[in-house]
């Protein structure tokens, strides 16, 4: 006689007679346990040959039997609850087997034929989502349309809360993975970006509006043409190159007239005045109907001395709107403008020629602590300051200055770091995090954000030439001396060139190339290392050059721009402390050492491995450790001031993992340790690429200072 099994989500399952359900444990739907319900009616006989379920797996025996899974009539209509839990149940298996640690292949079959074989072959894929101890995923219900649906998850941890949504489809029988779309601003639809996992080149072409196909093309067609040439390089000029050529002394004066701008209009349309300064700023203005018949509005305005942001800014504020600008993207690289009703959901403040707004705070309850990201845009800065910039060190471009509770009481917990950014020919975006501490229960609101930007201005600019380079020649103006200590002809035609600087650094170097007729030609850096009093660089010539023209920014003027927060509210000081009560590591002079137990991976991009005691009562969430490097005989060869352990782990809602729990030990890699910047006996910020490398093997070295030192 025929048995029902029905698993906890309700699918029912029959098999031939009793044996065959004691056999089957696990829902062949879900895979979760089954339990017997009742005995079915015996099947109406159809001929010699029936289907066994034995041990999950379907044996061909003589009879037939009728097994209730789901889809097995695909002639007839699909039955929607059974179609919105299984796809909800192969997101939550996926979720399952993607936990940390955790053998990423097992999920592949979770995942579409099509998408396999993009992870597969590594196509722009994403990682897969892995989550943490500590973690609680929820999976919401399957919003079932045709063969498609789409299943919510929420990942929480602290307080904090990452959402996505995944894309599931029919495969055959089953409901399969094959993307994921994800809010990358809280609230903003906007923002929402889809993952084609079966096509990553649209998704490509959709995010940077890059065409994959197109690209390799190229690619092949300019490889061919330099084989059937003889190895021809392109000396075309590139627009490094030509911002190199243009590069002159810049005063203060000079550079605050590049981005002040003034609006002029007598009645007329917004749109109109908008796109004259949107067209100036470079910006992709994307707008809505309704936006556009409010942009269609007269508008009288004179305005002068202020940032084309900042004017854009008032104008659209005068018929209802505020701008978004979104991340540079698209073929040429545009800043993404689009706009939203007034008021702004989200803080911004306009500090000289930058665009200064919070994109969230995150309180992590209820361990009284933080983060506070915001995001500082320029979308006209000029070429040569926005390398500069990019160069400085993070503190040395952006700081918070202050962060201070309704009391006045400081909310800093250290100094911001940038989170992301974009190198940008012109213009200049990064994201800052800046922790935050003491968010007791009373502190409802940050009552005050300060800080500034600071943005170096090349004032002096000494040139110099060499007229048929060489190796060995050497030229000198005043304080400072280049050697080309290599010049090489290689085949394209093309030249590899080593320098020597002094009185200048490498990254305040820039090499022309010109060509018998004086005209530009490529250059293409290669490497360098020093600090901002000299060092080395080599760079290679794309062309046969007659003459190479060196300049050195000798002089840096700082300029400072300011910027302020107000009244930040804080929804989440319910769930905190009413106080902190101090860590407690008696016996110990410090709560923390760190130990450099050894070299895990050698080379220039070098990693060591670290063991961190905790003697405090209270568990460790981070560190901040001074590295100090030796070479093998023990001698100092350079340092870095602030690396954290253990590495952070980007896109957290919720606070970073433990580092070391109370009372214990961790060990764990600290990386890179090369290339990084140091100060020279001058106190100047220099680069040194290093590779660490213990006495023997071993050479540990222990720190039992607040801020550790290896």
């Amino acid at each position: 006689m025929p048995f029902t099994l029905t698993c906890a989500q309700g699918h029912q399952t029959t098999v031939a007679d009793r044996p065959a359900a004691k056999t089957l444990r696990d829902c062949p739907v879900c895979g979760q346990p089954v339990t017997l319900t009742a005995a079915s009616p015996a099947p109406p006989a159809r001929g010699r040959s029936w289907m066994w379920l034995t041990g999950g797996a379907v044996v061909l025996v003589a009879g037939i039997v009728t097994t209730h899974l789901l889809f097995a009539n695909r002639a007839g209509p699909p039955e929607p609850v059974k179609d919105r839990e299984a796809a909800r149940q192969v997101v939550v298996k996926f979720m399952e087997l993607s936990k940390e640690g955790g053998d990423e292949g097992m999920v592949m079959p979770l995942l579409t034929d099509k998408a396999q074989v993009g992870y597969q072959r590594g196509e722009n894929m994403p990682d897969v989502p892995k989550t943490r101890p500590g973690q609680t995923v929820e999976v919401g219900e399957a919003a079932v349309t045709g063969d498609t649906a789409e299943v919510p998850v929420t990942v929480r941890e602290a307080g904090g809360a990452d959402k996505a949504i995944f894309l599931v489809k029919r495969q055959g029988r089953d409901w399969k993975i094959y993307g994921m779309a994800v809010e990358f601003e809280p609230g903003n639809p906007k923002s929402v970006f889809r993952f084609d996992f079966e096509n990553p080149k649209a998704m490509a072409k959709d995010m940077f509006g890059i065409d994959l196909d197109q690209m390799g093309n190229d690619f092949k067609n300019n490889m061919d043409a330099a084989f059937k040439g003889g190895g021809q390089t392109d000396p075309s000029p590139k627009a490094a190159d030509r911002e190199n050529e243009a590069l002159a002394p810049l005063t203060r004066d000079a550079f605050e007239a590049m981005w002040k701008s003034g609006v002029a209009a007598d009645a007329k349309p917004a749109k109109d005045v908008i796109g004259q300064l949107a067209e100036d700023l470079g910006a992709d203005v994307k707008t809505t109907p309704v936006q556009d018949k409010m942009l269609a509005r007269p508008v009288t305005v004179s305005l002068a001395g202020r940032s084309r942001p900042d004017l854009l800014d008032d104008v659209a504020r005068r018929v209802g709107l505020v701008p978004v600008w979104g991340a540079p993207a698209g073929p040429k690289i545009k800043t993404a403008l689009s706009f939203e009703s007034a008021p702004r959901a989200k803080p911004l403040v306009h500090a000289g020629p930058f665009v200064v707004e919070v994109k969230e705070v995150v309180e992590y309850v209820p361990h009284a602590t933080g983060r506070l990201t915001f995001r500082v845009t320029a979308p006209d800065l000029p070429p040569a300051v926005a390398r500069l910039m990019r160069a400085a060190a993070a503190r040395d471009r952006v700081s918070v200055t202050a962060i201070t509770g309704p009391g006045g009481q400081s909310l800093t917990a250290g100094d911001a770091s940038m989170s992301s950014g974009l190198v940008l020919d012109a213009g200049f975006e990064q994201t800052f995090d800046a922790p935050l501490k003491n968010l007791l229960k009373d502190v409802t609101a940050i009552k005050a954000v300060r800080g500034v930007i600071r943005v170096p201005l090349p004032t002096a600019v000494e040139t110099l030439r060499f007229d048929a380079p060489a190796a060995g020649a050497v030229a000198k103006n005043g304080p400072v001396e280049v050697t080309l200590a290599q010049y090489a002809k290689q085949p394209g035609p093309a030249a590899r060139v080593g320098l020597k600087l002094k009185g200048a650094g490498p990254a305040r170097a820039r090499v022309l190339a010109y060509d018998a007729q004086k005209k530009l030609i490529a250059v293409s850096p290669s490497s360098y290392s020093g600090s901002d009093d000299g060092g080395e660089m080599e760079v290679v010539v794309q062309g046969d050059a007659a003459a190479l023209v060196v300049k050195l920014i000798t002089k840096l003027e700082t300029v400072e721009y300011p910027f302020a927060f107000a009244d930040l509210p804080l929804p989440g000081a319910a769930g905190m402390p009413d106080k902190l009560v101090p860590a407690a590591f008696a016996g110990h002079a410090v709560p923390v050492s760190v130990e450099f137990v050894r070299v895990t991976t050698p080379g220039n991009f070098a990693k060591a491995r670290f063991r961190v005691t905790n003697h405090a009562d209270k568990a460790v969430r981070s560190l901040d450790v001074k590295l100090h490097y030796l070479d093998a005989a023990g001698k100092h060869i350079g340092e870095w001031f602030s690396v954290p352990f253990p590495d952070p782990v980007a896109g957290l809602d919720g606070p970073p993992p433990l580092a070391v729990e109370k009372s214990a030990g961790a060990e764990g890699d600290i990386r890179p340790l090369s290339c990084r910047p140091t100060r020279s006996p001058s106190g100047r910020r220099s680069t040194k690429c290093c590779s660490p490398t213990p006495k023997s093997g071993r050479h540990p070295r222990r720190s039992d200072t607040g801020k550790s030192q290896t």
